[in-house]
């Protein structure tokens, strides 16, 4: 799911083959092109950093073995610290746009028993 919202791409993503999003990012990955892997529609306005560890964190999650994936905890602190890069990059006047600051620690929907 992350990899899609970064990617602004489909799960399967249609065209003469079929691929999987994991399978299209990690073409990418392996030769460090990030601005391929963002959507388009961030017209590359978006720190570098913080997009890399969102990034990060959106492949360590991707591992069929549960053992081999990184626990919510982790993943919910590696996309604050995105969150609080982005920010820094904002306030430092490169993007005047305000941005609204999503509570990651609100409880949505029923907890685990």
């Amino acid at each position: 799911m992350l990899l899609e919202l970064i990617t602004g791409q489909p799960a399967i993503i249609k065209g003469h083959q079929n691929t999987h999003i994991v399978q299209w990012v990690n073409q990418f990955l392996e030769r460090g092109d990030i601005q391929q892997i963002v959507d388009p529609k961030m017209q590359r306005d978006f720190d570098f950093g913080s997009m890399w560890k969102a990034l990060e964190a959106a492949v360590a999650c991707v591992p069929s073995i549960s053992i081999q994936r990184p626990s919510m905890n982790y993943v919910v602190a590696e996309l604050k610290e995105s969150l609080k890069m982005e920010a820094s990059r904002e306030q430092e006047g490169v993007n005047s746009i305000e941005m609204n600051v999503v509570d990651l620690e609100a409880h949505w929907g029923p907890d685990a028993r």
